[in-house]
């Protein structure tokens, strides 16, 4: 079990196929189970559950069925038995990311679960700013660079009404 949340090096130390976790999965619908744990601190452990089924995910993921993020997320952690799952012992000794995120129960009671594996912790690769311009005009066209505004002069006590209303109104700044 994990006691904090955060992004941890972890290894793939058993795998399974069990039945959903979820009763929304649907018929003939399993999951993808795989034992991770904390490469350094193996007091730290948790089954991330990859959902197979007709459904569709959430957000980002809203144009894929979640047999096919599962399948997308085994295969970012190595698995290359493409639909056979007899091979995911394959995975076991394999190394990757897990993120892993608090919740808390109706009763108070705090939790941490596996939400996602297979990345978001690689450091980015940075480009350099000419190439950041050469893409910029590919995505945008070529458009002109950008000035600065024409400087304006500070507004003045008697440029802020434009005309004279009766008395008693209150005159309107806007014309």
């Amino acid at each position: 079990m994990f006691t904090k949340a955060g992004d941890f090096k972890v290894r793939i130390i058993a795998t399974c196929l069990s039945d959903p976790k979820f009763d929304s999965a649907g018929p003939g619908a399993f999951d993808v189970c795989l034992h991770l744990e904390d490469t350094a601190d193996a007091t730290q452990s948790e089954w991330w559950h990859g959902e197979m089924s007709q459904n569709y995910g959430k957000g980002s993921f809203s144009d894929r069925t979640q047999a096919q993020i599962t399948m997308g997320t085994l295969e970012k952690v190595g698995f290359v038995g493409g639909q056979d799952m007899t091979r995911l012992d394959e995975l076991i000794g394999k190394e990757t990311i897990a993120h892993v995120a608090e919740t808390e129960s109706k009763d108070g009671k705090k939790y941490f679960n596996v939400k996602w594996i297979g990345g978001g912790g690689a450091t980015p690769t940075a480009i350099s700013k000419d190439e950041v311009k050469r893409r910029m005009a590919a995505l945008m066209g070529n458009v002109a660079p950008a000035t600065a505004a024409p400087a304006t002069a500070a507004p003045t006590a008697t440029s802020t009404t434009a005309t004279t209303k009766p008395a008693g109104k209150i005159a309107n700044p806007f014309g």
